[in-house]
């Protein structure tokens, strides 16, 4: 019996690894075009609205791309669909700086969106059905964690990089690392399904689960509610992130420097905030939901401070701001990993990791530009005050919906 324990934890470990590693190349390869963006412009290669334009096509791309990569991830097999991911997004790096116009660049980076579509949901479902409950609760924990790595490396390297080389050689550096990762992913996942054990209970697809129709069953376990929160959480997460900034920059009249520090400090804050919301649900919870929601009523009672105290430090403003965002990261984690992951029992895994993905791009998609027009018409209190009451609606979505998920999960255990 030890002998079997002591095997299968180095194996844990390896495939643990090679998806930290993939999603790490995801974050990589997706977001080496916004940390050049500035450089890309002030070289009048592209104007601050044309880079927009390809910025927002990736976007708009990944958004769509998860609910077809979703679906697909419950059809055919997983790691194809990661291992295609993979190859045009190499494609994708390299292209893109061989282009000097808008159109081009657009449609290749339309291409990268949907390459980077393919990584999540084949992932959550091979995870699933390789890790029991606990260790593919903590493997999405360090897939986060290594998400939030690749942001803060990204913002870290590349100025050197622009320095000593060119803003061409950060996407050359990033297909590269991406092109190994290909063959990595390739070898080592061969090596997975040779040696690893699929679980009893595992999201495999088969011709009975297949034939289950997955819309009465979402509609049963509460989506509706689940959704308005996960877009709730992506509207919160990615507008605080991307105005914090300019909102500390106005309000305390701080260097726009600042921005660049926020880049790396938010996911610092995001790391540690995951990381304690993935033990104490592990050892104390068991309704994701529920636990989303208290999130949410925090995040409530942090824009608070913010609304009262609008400009009395910088220093709780930041403090504030990176707290609410690493709340998001954590509902983030708790809606998008954990709730897909529950669906094992009838074989939609991908589809339902798809779907929930999507929902939080819809979020932060609108984010960008509806609260740039209330913070340009309405000043930077009432923004905060709009804040306060989505994070309210956020944990309204889910105290709501918390009793008929309790009901769906007791009835399918995972």
């Amino acid at each position: 019996m030890n002998a079997v324990k002591e095997e299968a934890k180095p194996r844990w470990i390896f495939l643990v690894i090679l998806a930290c590693v993939l999603y790490f190349t995801s974050y990589l390869t997706r977001l080496d075009f916004n940390a050049v963006l500035a450089d890309i412009v002030d070289n009048g290669v592209l104007s601050k609205s044309q880079a927009g334009i390809v910025s927002t096509a990736l976007f708009f791309a990944y958004g769509v791309g998860q609910l077809l990569s979703g679906v697909m991830g419950d059809k055919f097999a997983p790691d194809k669909l990661i291992l295609s991911g993979l190859l045009l997004t190499v494609l994708s790096n390299i292209l893109l700086p061989l282009f000097g116009n808008v159109a081009a660049m657009t449609a290749v980076w339309t291409v990268n969106g949907f390459a980077q579509a393919l990584f999540w949901p084949p992932l959550v479902k091979i995870l699933v059905c390789y890790l029991p409950g606990k260790k593919f609760n903590f493997a999405c924990f360090l897939v986060t964690a290594a998400s939030q790595a690749a942001t803060i490396i990204i913002y870290l390297i590349v100025p050197a990089v622009i320095l000593t080389l060119d803003w061409k050689s950060v996407f050359f550096i990033a297909a590269g690392f991406a092109a190994a990762v290909a063959v990595l992913w390739l070898f080592g996942f061969g090596y997975v399904k040779r040696n690893y054990t699929v679980n009893d209970t595992s999201g495999r697809s088969t011709p009975e689960k297949q034939a289950v129709k997955i819309f009465p069953v979402l509609i049963g376990c509460g989506i509706v509610g689940i959704l308005i929160a996960i877009a709730t959480q992506g509207f919160l997460k990615d507008g605080i992130t991307t105005w914090t900034p300019t909102y500390i920059s106005e309000v305390f009249h701080m260097e726009a420097a600042l921005s660049i520090m926020l880049n790396v400090a938010l996911p610092i804050f995001s790391i540690v905030s995951i990381y304690v919301i993935s033990l104490l649900f592990n050892k104390f919870f068991r309704n994701e939901v529920a636990v989303s929601g208290t999130c949410f009523t925090i995040a409530s009672a942090l824009t608070l401070i913010l609304y009262f105290f609008p400009d009395d430090s910088a220093a709780l403003s930041l403090i504030v701001s990176a707290l609410t965002v690493s709340l998001m990261h954590a509902i983030n984690l708790l809606l998008i990993s954990y709730v897909p992951s529950r669906f094992s029992s009838i074989g939609k895994v991908s589809t339902v990791s798809g779907i929930t993905n999507a929902a939080t791009y819809v979020g932060s998609t609108l984010s960008s530009y509806l609260f740039a027009i209330i913070a340009e018409r309405a000043g930077w209190n009432v923004t905060v005050l709009c804040w306060v009451f989505i994070s309210l609606a956020g944990a309204a979505a889910c105290f709501i919906t918390a009793k008929k998920w309790a009901r769906f999960i007791k009835e399918r255990p995972r």
